[in-house]
């Protein structure tokens, strides 16, 4: 149980998006986590395109190996960017990317909702605060008290969690991305 609110933006794309790709952020099994993901780049890659952009370190130890057996095999991976930009479809979660965009996280698919918790660790701090957003009919109770509002209100919204910022999940760079694969 959460005692106290998360105030501050995350990516929202990197929690309820990124999951769905099935990687593991367990350094020791070779995975390696992005530095950022984002849903759009400038005017290139727009939102309705349903891509994904996961921004990796190419420079860590060990990322070219995970790039080959993780990044260029998965089902989802559709190109490479240069600085450390990979492309991944979400069509076939086109669904969910809906919901995601509108900011109806508690409407995502059980598929990714499971994903979501296996990529974090159901008993994580971080999966505590996104399962009260996966799952807001147990918590208004809890986020009433916090926010010292009426529960009725919170349950009007329907939803726990902000929606995404356009800006801060739109990859702007000052050079255009160049396609290397």
């Amino acid at each position: 149980m959460i005692t106290n609110l998360y105030n501050r933006y995350f990516q929202k794309s990197r929690s309820f998006l990124y999951p769905a790709l099935g990687l593991s952020k367990d350094k020791q099994k070779g995975f390696h986590s992005p530095v950022q993901t984002y849903i759009a780049y400038k005017d290139i890659i727009k939102i309705e395109d349903k891509q994904l952009l996961c921004q990796f370190n190419t420079d860590e130890k060990n990322f070219n190996q995970f790039e080959k057996k993780y990044i260029h095999t998965h089902p989802l991976y559709k190109y490479t960017l240069d600085k450390g930009v990979y492309i991944f479809n979400y069509n076939t979660y086109g669904q969910d990317w809906d919901y995601f965009i509108q900011g109806k996280y508690s409407k995502l698919s059980d598929q990714l909702k499971n994903s979501i918790k296996i990529y974090y660790g159901e008993k994580s701090q971080e999966y505590k605060y996104i399962h009260t957003y996966l799952y807001p009919d147990k918590h208004f109770s809890m986020y009433s008290k916090l926010l010292d509002i009426d529960r009725q209100i919170l349950e009007s919204n329907g939803e726990l969690c902000d929606t995404f910022n356009k800006e801060k999940e739109t990859l702007i760079l000052s050079e255009k991305l160049v396609i290397i694969e």
